[in-house]
């Protein structure tokens, strides 16, 4: 997995880096939202590690987007843009800020670093999805006390060319000991889903189908009917971890 940096470096891409990590497609449709004046906000944070916009969309609430940089296996940094639109991950709206953001940045643009050596440290996501995960309340339905095993959501991104990279759902089932402490994992047989386990509420049971319906397409949940509907069922259940069970 490629690893979140902390501290993060500032955002700075120009249009021309932007063709390395967004499609044509994407792109052209950002510049298209762009000209439209549909971009509403493009801001950077103080330490400039999170770029936040506002993009007016198809529908008649304006979808909020989440960007930060990410350094790949290679050592690249790419752009990891989470958007409330159904594609979810570096969609047109993530291409339209960042194309915004570009085009009011040339001073930086031009002083950018060549390279950045990252600080050893845990992950750490950017405040602003960290405070959007602490947002959803969790799943009431269940009591963890009263189970032996519990499930979980591994957000993930993953990459396989010539696709770009894709947001990915992972289950996996989590053993409990008997203080209440968490134990080993292991992945979830969407077969299982006919046994109907214990530890399975509603919600996951409605979850875990839409998932084993997207289970080995290329773009992740994205090709769910409504991947934010989705994205938001999984963060309601309190259960969703970043790459690992131990994660964020």
């Amino acid at each position: 997995m490629a690893s979140p940096l902390h501290p993060p470096p500032t955002i700075w891409f120009d249009k021309f880096l932007l063709t390395q990590f967004l499609s044509n497609a994407t792109l052209t449709a950002g510049h298209g939202y762009l000209r439209q004046g549909r971009v509403l906000r493009a801001e950077l944070s103080e330490d400039g590690s999170v770029l936040e916009g506002t993009t007016r969309g198809s529908r008649p609430q304006p979808y909020q987007q989440s960007i930060r940089l990410q350094q790949d296996k290679k050592g690249q940094f790419r752009p990891v843009g989470l958007c409330t639109c159904p594609v979810s991950y570096n969609c047109k709206h993530v291409a339209a800020v960042l194309l915004c953001h570009a085009q009011q940045q040339p001073a930086r643009l031009a002083s950018a670093p060549s390279a950045i050596t990252p600080a050893p440290a845990e992950p750490v996501l950017p405040p602003s999805i960290v405070s959007w995960l602490a947002s959803f309340p969790g799943d009431a339905a269940a009591s963890v006390a009263a189970r032996r095993d519990q499930l979980l959501y591994l957000l993930d991104l993953t990459e396989a060319a010539p696709q770009p990279a894709a947001l990915t759902v992972s289950p996996v089932v989590q053993a409990l000991r008997k203080d209440g402490s968490a134990g080993t994992a292991r992945p979830f047989r969407f077969h299982q889903l006919s046994t109907s386990p214990r530890y399975l509420t509603p919600a996951d049971r409605a979850i875990l189908r839409r998932l084993s319906d997207t289970a080995y397409a290329p773009r992740g949940i994205g090709a769910d009917s409504d991947a934010a509907d989705l994205l938001r069922s999984i963060l309601s259940t309190g259960r969703a971890r970043w790459a690992e069970p131990e994660g964020p």
